[in-house]
């Protein structure tokens, strides 16, 4: 699993490659891919999604939102996860 701020959106090379090696958006996995994260209650630019929860198949998102995030230029991502049954 990796979470944090990628800076990209899920339109990158980058996610696009970390999908190839097995690592999936939760946002994508629950229906939540047009979720935004940037900017956090700022109108200077369109909002859009830098932050990402990736899973492996051995973790599975259970649910995921974004929270307000004061003080940040950015939403907290909130993700509610599971390990897979072996």
């Amino acid at each position: 699993m990796a979470a944090g701020d990628f800076n990209v959106t899920q339109f990158n090379s980058w996610i696009q490659d970390l999908d190839e090696l097995g690592f999936r958006s939760a946002h994508e996995e629950l229906g939540r891919g047009g979720a935004t994260t940037w900017p956090n209650q700022q109108r200077l630019f369109p909002p859009i999604r830098l932050d990402h929860v990736l899973v492996s198949k051995q973790v599975v998102p259970l649910s995921i939102r974004e929270g307000v995030g004061e003080g940040s230029d950015h939403k907290p991502v909130i993700v509610d996860l599971a390990l897979a049954a072996a």
